[in-house]
C-alpha cells in the first residue's frame, strides 16, 4: 500500500492519493484520486479504478460527498464502454439506473433500471424496468449480510505513517451490477465482471467479504503505469447525468413581504418553503376564513391556514385550492406553479419517483416511520403540511404534505404530488380541485 504525500500537491485536486495492489495473487490494483489539503495529504476521495497487471481492462469509479459509489464505468485502454452505471440511494432500496453515453457528444439515454430493496440487512433484487430488450435478472437471488454500500476511505497521516482501509464499498457495490449482467448488452462489462472477479465478492455463506489494507509507505510521485484519472470530459458528461449537489442561490419575496429561501435542484430553481402570501401578484386578496360548506360548495380561489391556528401558518404555510393556482397569479413575478411536467422534470433528476421523497423532506417535523431517512439531500425541504378536504375538514399535518401542479386533469381534478412519513418517494396523483394543498413555486 503506497499513499501519495507530496507538499508540492498542496490544494491539488483530481490527483492521485494512494495505490494497493491486492497481494492475493489475483494481481488487482487499486488506485484513488481526489483532493489534497495545504499540507499535500490526501482529503477528498472523489474517484477510484481498479485494474489488473498486464490487463488494459480498468474498473471506474466516482462517488457523491458522502463516499458511496455514484457511477461505474469500464475501459479497454482509455476507451470508454458505453454502459454508464448509475446508483441511486434510499432508506429502503438502491436503484441502478443503466445508461447508454455516448462519451464523445456527451449524450445518453437511459436504457433499464434494477430496483434492489433493502430490509434490515438483506438486499433482495426487486422490481426491473426495462426501457429497451433484456431480460429480467432472477428474482430469487439474494445477498445477505451486513452490507454497507458506503466505501470507507480512512487515511491517517502522522509520523512519517499513513493506513488506508476500504471495506465493501468499492467491491460490493461493483458486484450489484455484476448481478444484472444478465439484463446489459455491454460485452465489455461481462467481461471486466469476470475479469476482477466481481461476481464472487461475496463468500459462500452471503456476507461480504472485507478487505483490510495494510499500513502504507509513503510516496511523493507516483508509479510508472498508474491509470489517469478521468477527464474534464468525462466528469463534465457524468455531471450532466448525475449533477452535482444543489445548492442555495438567494431569496424571493412575495407582494405580502413573505421572504423564502431559494434552491437550485438540477435545471430548476424552486422555493424552499410553502407559499404564504394573502393577495395575488396583482395585489387582490385571496378570499379566506370560508365555512366548511363555503369551501365545499366554492368554485373561486380560496386559502386556509390549519386548523385555523397561526402558528401552523408560521411554519406549513397556507393551503390553497386549486382555483387559487389557476388564476395564474398566485406566485411572485418571474416565479410560477409548477406544472406536472416540471414535477417530473424534479423527480426524474433525483432518480424517480419511488425514492425522491426521500430526498426531498424536510429532516424535522415528520412523523418518524421505521425503515424511512428523511435526509433532504436536495435541500426542498418538503413539509407534512396536512390539507384541508375539499368538505372543509383538516387532517394529516405532521404525516403527509401535498403539493399542487397548475396542470388540470379534467373537470373536477388536478395533478399533484405527495410525501407521505411512511414512503419514499414523491408520488403522482389526481384530486378534487377544491382540496386545500400546499403551494411551492419554481422560477420561470
Amino acid at each position: 500500500m503506497q499513499v501519495i504525500n507530496n507538499a508540492a500537491l498542496a490544494n491539488a485536486t483530481n490527483q492521485l492519493q494512494g495505490i494497493y495492489n491486492s497481494g492475493d495473487g489475483s494481481n488487482i490494483n487499486y488506485s484513488y484520486y481526489g483532493d489534497f489539503d495545504a499540507s499535500g495529504n490526501p482529503k477528498v476521495l472523489k474517484y477510484a479504478t481498479m485494474s489488473k497487471t498486464g490487463n488494459d481492462t480498468t474498473m471506474n469509479y466516482t462517488f457523491d460527498d458522502t463516499l458511496r459509489v455514484k457511477t461505474a464505468y469500464v475501459s479497454v485502454d482509455g476507451v470508454k464502454d458505453s454502459i454508464l452505471l448509475v446508483y441511486d440511494y434510499a432508506s429502503d432500496k438502491v436503484i441502478t439506473h443503466f445508461y447508454f453515453v455516448d462519451w464523445t457528444t456527451g449524450t445518453y439515454i437511459l436504457r433499464h433500471d434494477l430496483v434492489t430493496n433493502k430490509v434490515g440487512d438483506t438486499y433482495t433484487f426487486g422490481s426491473f424496468h426495462r426501457l429497451s430488450s433484456g431480460h429480467t435478472p432472477n428474482s430469487n437471488q439474494k445477498i445477505t449480510g451486513p452490507i454497507d454500500i458506503t466505501a470507507q476511505w480512512i487515511v491517517q497521516v502522522g509520523a512519517g505513517q499513513a493506513a488506508i482501509a476500504v471495506c465493501n464499498g468499492i467491491i460490493g457495490i461493483a458486484t450489484l451490477a455484476a448481478a444484472v449482467l444478465i439484463a446489459s448488452t455491454s460485452p465489455v462489462l461481462a467481461t471486466a465482471a469476470i475479469l476482477f472477479g466481481l461476481s464472487a465478492v461475496f463468500s459462500s455463506n452471503g456476507h461480504a467479504d472485507t478487505i483490510t489494507l495494510p499500513t502504507a509507505t509513503t510516496i511523493s510521485t507516483p508509479p510508472a503505469n498508474t491509470p489517469p484519472p478521468p477527464t474534464q470530459q468525462t466528469i463534465n458528461t457524468i455531471n450532466t447525468i448525475v449533477p452535482p449537489p444543489p445548492g442555495p442561490t438567494g431569496t424571493v419575496t412575495d407582494i405580502d413581504g413573505n421572504v423564502y429561501n431559494m434552491v437550485t435542484i438540477g435545471t430548476q430553481v424552486w422555493m424552499k418553503e410553502n407559499l404564504k402570501t394573502t393577495r395575488y401578484n396583482d395585489g387582490s386578496a385571496i378570499p379566506t376564513g370560508l365555512s366548511n360548506t363555503a369551501w365545499q360548495n366554492t368554485t373561486s380561489g380560496a386559502y386556509a391556514i390549519y386548523d385555523n391556528n397561526a402558528a401552523n401558518n408560521t411554519t406549513y404555510g397556507k393551503l390553497y385550492n386549486w382555483y387559487a393556482v389557476n388564476t395564474g397569479k398566485l406566485a411572485p413575478a418571474g416565479w410560477h406553479v409548477p406544472t406536472d411536467a416540471e414535477w417530473t422534470t424534479l423527480t426524474t433528476f433525483l432518480g424517480g419517483e419511488l425514492i425522491a421523497g426521500d430526498k426531498m423532506k424536510a429532516t424535522t417535523l415528520w412523523t418518524a416511520y421505521t425503515g424511512i431517512t428523511n435526509t433532504n439531500s436536495s435541500g426542498f425541504t418538503g413539509l407534512p403540511a396536512g390539507n384541508r378536504y375539499y368538505n372543509g375538514s383538516f387532517d394529516v399535518i405532521g404525516l403527509s404534505g401535498y403539493f399542487w401542479s397548475s396542470t388540470e386533469g379534467n373537470t373536477s381534478f388536478a395533478w399533484y404530488r405527495y410525501l407521505g412519513y411512511g414512503d419514499s418517494g414523491a408520488l403522482r396523483g389526481n384530486y378534487y380541485k377544491g382540496y386545500g394543498f400546499s403551494v411551492r413555486c419554481v422560477r420561470d
